[in-house]
C-alpha cells in the first residue's frame, strides 16, 4: 500500500487551476471601516479584486501570506487569484484566510476568504502552544475509511507523492492512523509536549488512504 512517506519518492508537481469568477470586495464603503462582503467564499481558482472606495486603508493578510502594500487612500485596487498555486504556496488551516487593514485593525476592520476545494479533504488545525491540547479535524474524506496526518518542522515543500501535490518537507512524521465516521469526518486532539520552543513552525497534511487523496497544507506556528 502507498504511504504517505511515499513523498520523498517523486518530483512532479500538479498543474494550477486557472482563474474562474471575480469577487469584488469594497473597502471603505460609504465612508465606513469595513470591508463588504466582510467574509467571502470562493472556489479554488477565483479571483477576490478589492476596491477602494473611501478612506486610508490597505488588505494584509494575517498570516503573512498577501499584502497590498502600505495603507493608501482611493483610487486603488489590488487582485489576487486563490488558485492552486497560490494555495500551495500559502498553506492555511481550513483554507480560510484571515486579513486586516492594518490601521483599523483596532477598530474591527477584518475580512476572510475561504477557499472551497471540491474533491479535497479539508484539514483544519486549531493554533497549538506549548503544553496545550491541539485539535485536528479532516473533513470530506470517504466514511470509515483510514486518514493519517503527517508533519513536518523543516518545510512545506511542495513535492510531487503518487497522491497529487505534497506540501511537506522531509523528513516528515506521520501520526497513527484514525478512522473516519460515516459522516465522512475525522477528529481528535493531541497534547503538545511543554518542550515545544515557542516559535516553531510546523507544516501539517493528511491523506485520506482509501481514496488516495491529499488534502490542503496546513501551516502553523507555536
Amino acid at each position: 500500500m502507498k504511504t504517505l512517506l511515499a513523498f520523498i519518492l517523486f518530483s512532479a508537481v500538479a498543474t494550477p487551476l486557472s482563474a474562474q469568477v471575480t469577487h469584488q470586495v469594497d473597502v471603505g464603503p460609504g465612508g465606513t471601516i469595513t470591508f463588504s462582503p466582510q467574509h467571502l467564499v470562493v472556489n479554488v481558482g477565483d479571483k477576490v479584486h478589492w476596491v477602494w472606495a473611501t478612506g486610508l486603508h490597505n488588505v494584509n493578510s494575517q498570516n503573512g501570506y498577501f499584502l497590498s502594500g502600505p495603507p493608501t487612500t482611493p483610487p486603488n485596487d489590488f487582485t489576487l487569484v486563490f488558485d492552486q498555486a497560490f494555495l500551495n504556496s500559502a498553506p492555511i488551516s481550513s483554507n480560510r484566510y484571515e486579513y486586516q487593514c492594518d490601521v483599523h485593525v483596532g477598530f474591527g476592520m477584518t475580512g476572510s476568504i475561504s477557499v472551497l476545494t471540491p474533491g479535497v479533504p479539508v484539514l483544519t488545525i486549531t493554533d497549538p502552544s506549548p503544553g496545550a491540547t491541539v485539535t485536528i479535524t479532516v473533513d470530506d474524506v470517504t466514511p470509515n475509511g483510514n486518514v493519517i496526518v503527517a508533519y513536518s518542522t523543516n518545510g512545506g515543500g511542495p513535492m510531487g507523492s503518487p497522491f497529487g501535490t505534497a506540501l511537506l518537507t522531509p523528513p516528515i512524521k506521520q501520526l497513527p492512523a484514525v478512522t473516519a465516521g460515516s459522516a465522512g469526518s475525522v477528529r481528535f486532539t493531541l497534547n503538545v509536549p511543554t518542550s515545544t520552543p515557542l516559535g516553531l513552525t510546523i507544516w501539517n497534511q493528511a491523506l485520506d488512504v482509501s481514496a488516495e487523496v491529499l488534502s490542503n497544507g496546513a501551516r502553523v506556528i507555536v
